[in-house]
């Protein structure tokens, strides 16, 4: 279905002379797009996926101050429980880093709330505990999955910066973090939640670092 919307105003509706007419906000709300979506999309879930083996398809991670390490996805089948020992398998089929689930979280608007002990297939969580990058597979540490979920591969970079210390006249007269270190320090901190650059040191250039992106 195909449905025409104001997410602003709160209306969504299939009808689009009504939506073009400029009265659609006094006809409809967003309930006919809800409901559409209850009637044409499959259940998230089911109890042969609930039975399967643990498998979580990363697709974006963070850093938390306080927790740590965090990284969000679906849990395409089996249950993700607090305190399960788990593995990582990257996209290419090699194991990575293994720990254990110290927080488990899911998303309630806009707010990230606590689940408590567990979530199953069909969950969209974000958990801590296990080091892992965006198109790695989470799965438990015993009984879990041998091959990495299918995940699309991240877009390569298409533009690079370098930045170091000002090195002009008034270098060092401005600025609190000016040194190569605090700069470095900076930049890499970034890519742990942000996994569309890279960061490399220069080669020959001092304490310059090469930024790779997409703009």
């Amino acid at each position: 279905p195909t449905f025409f919307s104001s997410a602003r105003d709160g209306w969504a509706t299939e009808d689009v002379t009504l939506a073009t007419s400029g009265n659609a906000g006094d006809d409809c709300t967003m309930a006919e797009l809800l409901d559409s979506i209850v009637e044409n999309i499959p259940a998230p879930n089911d109890d042969d996926l609930l039975e399967a083996p643990l498998a979580i398809a990363v697709n974006s991670v963070s850093t938390d101050t306080y927790v740590g390490r965090l990284a969000t996805g679906k849990v395409e089948a089996g249950v993700v429980e607090l305190g399960s020992p788990v593995r990582v398998l990257h996209r290419d089929g090699s194991r990575g880093a293994t720990g254990k689930v110290t927080h488990l979280y899911g998303t309630r608007g806009v707010e990230r709330v606590d689940l408590g002990g567990s979530a199953g297939a069909g969950d969209v969580v974000t958990i801590a505990g296990v080091d892992c990058g965006v198109g790695d597979t989470v799965t438990l540490a015993n009984g879990g999955v041998e091959e990495p979920l299918a995940t699309p591969p991240i877009a390569p970079a298409t533009l690079s910066m370098v930045f170091g210390p000002n090195d002009g006249p008034r270098g060092g007269r401005e600025g609190t973090e000016v040194t190569g270190s605090k700069l470095r320090a900076r930049l890499e901190a970034e890519t742990e939640n942000n996994v569309t650059i890279e960061v490399n040191p220069v080669a020959g250039g001092g304490e310059k670092m090469e930024v790779r992106g997409r703009g």
